[in-house]
């Protein structure tokens, strides 16, 4: 089955229900071990809570999403008991009948994930 045709989406004006989901980590750059960057999974539900799932680790916290107040880009605050970061938002990719779509994240910690929307 050939791979779906994913559109880059305009950050500035993209609904923040189009982050909403289970999310499954594809990818991972080098950094520190912290919970977010060594999760496999990540839930981001429409009601503010956050569920991240990997190795040896299942935590329950909130998240929410704010907006740079010039540029309008999303960052991601999530907060879990034993951490608290902030993401930027660097891409959101999505088929046009939003069936598949990619999320990439910048950790403050330096690290970047790139997330496939798990159906």
């Amino acid at each position: 089955m050939p791979a779906p045709l994913l559109f880059d989406i305009n950050l500035q004006t993209c609904p923040d229900a189009w982050l909403f989901g289970h999310w499954r980590q594809r990818r991972r750059g080098p950094g520190g071990a912290t919970v977010f960057n060594l999760a496999t999974d990540l839930t981001l539900d429409a009601s503010g809570e956050l569920h991240v799932v990997g190795p040896d680790l299942s935590a329950s916290g909130t998240w929410a999403v704010t907006r740079d107040p010039r540029l309008g880009r999303p960052y991601l605050t999530l907060r879990l008991p034993q951490e608290q970061t902030r993401a930027l938002v660097t891409r959101l990719q999505r088929t046009p009948d939003g069936q598949a779509a990619t999320l990439t994240l910048y950790f403050e910690a330096g690290v970047e994930v790139v997330l496939d929307w798990v159906p």
